[in-house]
């Protein structure tokens, strides 16, 4: 019995090799096509002894090898390519990816479409085939099946071929083990699956190191016509033997087509074998470099040029996906003359363009020149064809802004960034900025189909938001660029191009700091997710995916507003932002690091899109069920738990998710409200509410609606209304519900702060709770004039549960943040009621 590794030789084939991943103990199912998996082992029964050849982590069924040196190339690709998923042609009859035989031609005519063949059985309409003899070769594809001998191709064949020419998949001449690959042969495998991974693939030829050509082709859903997939490193293995690895940007399953061509030497190419894999293997060798460049602007014989323009190429592309490194320029007084070029660039970073600096022009001159690429290998492209330009007589114009912010090489750069041009100037005059335009453009795309482009601009001088749907989250790569215009000298050149990176996710993140506290209601600034002071507006609410997602809903009869899915963060805004060291509260509509899902939106351990509230302060509804409706006075004279049970009663006859409205959905709407309305003090940002009076109306009523957010009526005034989920126990210690959603109480351990007005709120966090989830004050002030947050908190010792919003005549007492923890369970009076809430 011979040793794998090549010191014995074999005296026998290897029978088979056999599966034995526990999916499929011993099944037997030919498959000419290689798959490698993790799972799954491979066994060699040599005669009667077995050897084990290691693990392959790959599925291979039935496959028969014909001699040792066949399976021990097997073995060393599946060695070299383990750690990805793999097909390999080895060119014998039992382990191979060509997918048909060979069919005898009876005879075809040149210039005819129709061909007699030995049988069709075996062909597929749509297909495409290679017909050959030993003369001539040419592919087709089969238009239709006329007989069981008879087709007739898509177009007339070039050729006229007798009883002596075959029609197959291949023509190249397949030996034992290798492929002789002749002038106009053709190769074609069957359908090949890699893996639903999304790098490209990577397929590895293993040929004769001579003058033949091989160009590669594949088609898969995506590329329906047969596409052209570049070489990108070659390798040596022996001497006279090469590895060419071509890169295959093919999803799922796909085809390979391979032509070869003869040299100048004449030779055939001898094929050793092929290998298909899930990426690039990184396996190095000699890079095959980006594509030689094309000079794009100016236009080649362009004249009356300005002093500072940009040369911009094409674009760039690499035939392996290489990622661009830099770029590079020379300008030279004549076509032939670069060996000394006049101006050199330098090494510049990734971009397709280069602003010629001031002074390096002459004005009426003629001037060539010529730019070059280089990838992350980095392998330089050949230097792009020269083209030239010609200088203005007088240089009199509006210089070229440059790209401001963001600034080259930015990263996390959200969906909708702004972007910022320099001041407009004039060089040898003076004019006025008419119009700008603004372009962006994806890093494998270019400015002759940018991804946005905002036209002659007139508004826009000097700033533009980038709209919606322009850009791809995932950390994409995008170039920007702008120009500016002048009422009398026209449009200057275009700005230099600057790269930025988008986030991994995008979100929309907005918040708030408390810049000072005190004052009666503090003061307060919008910020971004950096700390700086953000410039919102209604629509700039309006248009966000959690406040505009805020709308009325009718459920089981009765007025709700949902409140969509959001997460949160608390804390200082960093070091060298606007409001560095202020604290924020944020939030975003994706999950994005160090933002929280708000517990409102987490029901028995399950997350949930959405909770609803009662559109109105709770109502009556038929003596048993708290409502939510118009044109009723409010629910009151009842004590916590029969409030809680009216709200639950709802539950009935299929409907189910009804409850006292909690803390923490109540918190959710604080931190929305207080976030959009720029400060805490609710009254004089919203409206007064029904604060001032000597008893309860509608819910509906014309002043209690004054206290509105978000079609969320009552919000504070006309009654206090009773709040789940936060309460005071008998040691009088703060409990709140756990975070999941359990409705489960978790003891803080701590113990509220006296009556007052809130000055700052308490961020402490323990196992199971944490009250940044929820606005408790951690300080308060005897006087209103010190509070931070407007609105009176109040507290006793011993049991208490949570009003919230203050009642009808609270006064300048009652708001947003208005809170009572003053009264027991069994407190019953006609100042306090509740409201409605679902998940």
């Amino acid at each position: 019995m011979a040793n794998i590794d090549g010191t014995a030789t074999f005296q026998s084939s290897v029978r088979q090799l056999e599966t034995t991943d526990p999916k499929h103990p011993s099944t037997w199912n030919p498959n000419y096509q290689v798959l490698i998996n993790n799972d799954v082992y491979l066994k060699a029964e040599i005669e009667a002894a077995a050897a084990s050849i290691g693990t392959l982590n790959g599925r291979v069924d039935t496959i028969e090898v014909d001699s040792a040196a066949a399976l021990s190339r097997a073995i060393r690709a599946d060695w070299l390519y383990s750690s990805y998923r793999i097909a390999i042609e080895l060119f014998l009859d039992s382990w191979t990816l060509i997918d048909t035989g060979t069919i005898d031609v009876v005879a075809t005519v040149a210039g005819d479409e129709s061909v007699d063949v030995a049988s069709t059985a075996s062909l597929t309409v749509g297909e495409e085939y290679v017909i050959f003899d030993d003369t001539n070769a040419e592919t087709f594809v089969i238009e239709e099946i006329l007989t069981a001998q008879r087709f007739r191709a898509k177009a007339v064949l070039q050729n006229t071929f007798g009883a002596d020419a075959r029609i197959s998949r291949t023509n190249w001449a397949v030996e034992v083990g290798y492929a002789a690959a002749g002038d106009g042969g053709v190769y074609f495998s069957q359908p090949l699956n890699l893996g639903i991974e999304s790098d490209p693939r990577a397929v590895v030829v293993r040929r004769a190191d001579n003058d033949a050509d091989l160009t590669l082709y594949f088609q898969d859903g995506d590329h329906p016509n047969w596409t052209a997939a570049p070489w990108s490193w070659r390798r040596d293995v022996e001497a006279g033997v090469i590895d060419v690895e071509y890169y295959v940007p093919a999803k799922g399953e796909f085809g390979l087509k391979m032509v070869s061509a003869h040299g100048d030497s004449g030779e055939d190419l001898t094929i050793h074998h092929i290998v298909g894999v899930t990426a690039a293997t990184n396996l190095g060798g000699e890079h095959n470099g980006p594509y030689k460049p094309v000079n794009a602007s100016p236009a080649d014989g362009a004249i009356d040029i300005q002093e500072t323009p940009t040369l911009s190429i094409a674009g760039y592309a690499s035939p392996g996906n290489s990622s661009q490194q830099a770029i590079e320029f020379q300008l030279a007084s004549a076509a032939d003359a670069f060996g000394t070029p006049d101006h050199e660039s330098g090494s510049l970073p990734p971009g397709n363009s280069y602003a010629i600096p001031e002074g390096v022009l002459t004005e009426g001159f003629n001037v060539f020149w010529r730019a070059r690429v280089q990838d992350a290998e980095g392998a330089w492209s050949e230097w792009s064809d020269p083209t030239s330009f010609t200088a203005d007589a007088s240089f009199v114009y509006v210089r070229p802004p440059s790209s401001a912010s963001p600034a080259n090489g930015a990263a996390d750069i959200a969906e909708m960034p702004t972007l910022y041009s320099s001041a407009f100037e004039v060089d040898g005059g003076a004019d006025t900025h008419a119009a700008s335009q603004w372009q962006v453009r994806a890093a494998a795309g270019s400015y002759d189909a940018p991804d946005w482009d905002s036209g002659e601009d007139a508004v826009n001088l000097e700033e533009v938001q980038v709209p919606a749907g322009v850009l791809a989250e995932g950390q994409t790569t995008y170039y920007w660029r702008c120009r500016h215009k002048g009422d009398a000298l026209g449009w200057s050149d275009w700005s230099p191009e600057v790269s930025f990176t988008t986030k991994d996710v995008f979100a929309v993140i907005i918040g708030i700091a408390k810049v000072n506290s005190g004052g009666g209601s503090g003061s307060w600034a919008r910020v971004d997710e950096d700390g700086n002071n953000a410039a919102t507006d209604a629509s700039y609410f309006g248009n966000h995916p959690v406040y505009n997602s805020v709308t009325d809903a009718v459920i089981d009869g009765q007025s709700m507003v949902r409140v969509p899915k959001f997460y949160y963060k608390v804390g200082q805004a960093p070091t060298g932002s606007d409001r560095a060291g202020k604290k924020c509260w944020w939030i975003s509509d994706q999950p994005v690091a160090g933002f929280a899902l708000h517990p409102a939106f987490m029901d028995a351990g399950v997350e949930i899109d959405h909770f609803y509230v009662g559109k109105y302060q709770g109502t009556d509804d038929g003596g048993t069920k708290l409502g939510s409706v118009a044109g009723a006075p409010p629910l009151v004279s009842i004590d916590f738990p029969t409030m809680q049970s009216r709200a639950a009663a709802r539950n009935t006859g299929g409907v189910s998710g009804f409850m006292l409205w909690s803390k923490y959905q109540l918190s959710a709407i604080q931190m929305l409200a207080l976030i959009e309305m720029g400060g805490s003090d609710s009254q004089a940002l919203i409206g007064t509410g029904r604060v001032n009076e000597s008893s309860a109306t509608n819910v509906d009523a014309a002043d209690v609606a004054q206290a509105t957010w978000r079609g969320i009526v009552g919000l504070w005034g006309n009654v206090w209304q009773m709040v789940d989920g936060l309460r005071q126990n008998a040691s009088s210690l703060l409990e709140v519900w756990d975070r999941d959603g359990n409705q489960g109480w978790v003891s803080t351990g701590i113990t509220p702060p006296p009556t007052g007005w809130p000055v700052t709120m308490n961020d402490a966090t323990g196992a199971g709770w944490d009250l940044r989830d929820v606005f408790m004050p951690l300080s308060v002030d005897a006087s209103e004039s010190n509070g931070s947050f407007a609105d009176r908190y109040y507290r006793n010792t011993g049991e208490r549960v949570a009003y919230h919003g203050g009642y009808w005549g609270h006064g300048s007492n009652a708001g947003l943040f208005g809170l009572n923890l003053i009264s027991a369970p069994s407190s019953a009076l006609t100042y306090i009621g509740g409201r409605l809430a679902k998940v």
